[in-house]
């Protein structure tokens, strides 16, 4: 065995287990991947030698990868019937986090997105499914990416790591107790929609059941649902009324026209921090819906790529973001350009967009999006592009002062609490 698998703390045994294949004399450890049943797929190399015109991983074309880069490694040492399963990045951190005592299977990197060929190889007995990454964004959006696949049948967890090591410097610092202590603290993951259940149950101190037949009065849909979401909170009526319409264009989808213009809504409300009851008020659309039909509500944490891949199979929908200036700045970064091109072209409900990607071609076909969000004035940095190409252009922006506000309640009353 070479110095370098030594450093890393791996032995013999651990070698044999995992299949890895040490070529000292080329300074390069093979990699095989095999699917659940031992098939051999295909074998990555790592290099760790000092010639820097040699990349650190080297992988067969997809050409010659039976599925492409569709697997997950680590399949084929999983117990039968498992019910939990930690996910991480990299193969070395995988064979370090299974010494934990943990079953493991490993992303080939942090560009690699758990897509629903990677997915499918999980065992179906998988209950739980613990993600820790050095990245905590990056653990989100697998962790999103998780859950939009296997919906609420399985828990996910998301761990980091305290400080800027990963799995192996554990392993190699003989801190393995440690490693575990931090995937046992796991916390749990919950979509943004989710979360907007959670936050109005609490603050309503009991749990929130819809009593539709509120919605069954008589009059316009708008003019009811303000009625009824009045009686949940005290946020001014006007916020309401538009997030009752932007919950009506959700639910008819494109099924209605004017004057040949799908209703798609973006729609953004304004005001004062907490005082405003803004997210209590989102709060009341998104549990709707969720009743309603929980394949209408997109996860709101996604990369570009996750979002066509989504829209793909599923083009209609609303996006929900608790805060649309925390949105605008992340939308800066770099596995996030192009999300406000993506965005502002689905406004117009083309018939067809297209998004290249690194290997392939993503068709979204009849899209119909509405977005519901709310923010600050301070949070709202307007930047001249996002005007100039149309992006704000397309939100309607809904604000509201607190003398707006008809009453003021200490505690909120009973959801299902009707004149």
């Amino acid at each position: 065995m070479s110095e370098y698998l030594k450093k890393r703390g791996f032995t013999e045994e651990v070698l044999i287990k995992w299949g890895l294949k040490d070529k000292p004399e080329k300074n390069i450890v093979i990699i095989p991947y095999y699917d659940s049943e031992d098939q051999l797929l295909y074998e990555r190399k790592r290099y760790y030698g000092n010639d820097n015109t040699i990349p650190k991983y080297m992988s067969p074309s997809r050409e010659e990868m039976l599925g492409g880069h569709s697997w997950l490694y680590g399949l084929w040492n999983l117990q039968e019937n498992l019910k939990k399963v930690v996910i991480t990045e990299g193969e070395f951190n995988a064979i370090s986090v299974s010494l934990t005592g943990y079953d493991v299977l490993a992303v080939a990197g942090q560009s690699f997105s758990l897509t629903e060929k990677k997915l499918d190889t999980i065992p179906k007995s998988v209950e739980e499914i613990i993600l820790i990454y050095d990245e905590y964004d990056f653990a989100l959006k697998r962790a999103s990416e998780i859950r939009y696949y296997f919906g609420i049948n399985v828990k996910v967890k998301v761990a980091k790591y305290p400080d800027k090591r990963d799995a192996n410097d554990y392993l190699v610092e003989g801190k393995l107790e440690e490693l575990k202590n931090i995937i046992e603290s796991a916390e749990v993951y919950f979509t943004d929609f989710e979360k907007a259940i959670i936050e109005a149950e609490s603050e309503n101190h009991q749990p929130i059941t819809i009593d539709f037949s509120v919605l069954a009065l008589d009059g316009d849909f708008i003019t009811n649902y303000s009625k009824y979401a009045s009686k949940l909170t005290d946020a001014p009526k006007i916020y309401h009324e538009i997030i009752g319409l932007v919950l009506l264009s959700t639910i008819i989808e494109d099924r209605v026209t004017f004057r040949g213009i799908k209703t798609n809504i973006y729609g953004v409300i304004v005001g004062k921090s907490t005082l405003m009851r803004k997210s209590a008020s989102i709060n009341i659309a998104v549990k709707i819906l969720y009743k309603i039909d929980p394949k209408l509500l997109i996860p709101s944490d996604f990369s570009p790529e996750a979002f066509g891949e989504r829209l793909s199979s599923n083009p209609k929908g609303l996006i929900y973001w608790s805060e649309f200036g925390q949105f605008l700045s992340i939308s800066t970064r770099s596995y996030m350009v192009g999300i406000k091109e993506i965005i502002t072209d689905l406004f117009d409900c083309p018939e067809e967009r297209k998004r290249i990607l690194k290997n392939r071609e993503i068709s979204i076909k009849d899209p119909y999006i509405c977005i519901m969000t709310a923010t600050i004035k301070v949070w709202l940095k307007v930047d001249r592009n996002d005007l100039i190409s149309g992006f704000l252009g397309r939100f309607m922006f809904i604000n509201a002062e607190p003398g707006e506000k008809d009453t003021n309640y200490i505690i909120p009353p009973n959801p299902n609490t009707v004149d």
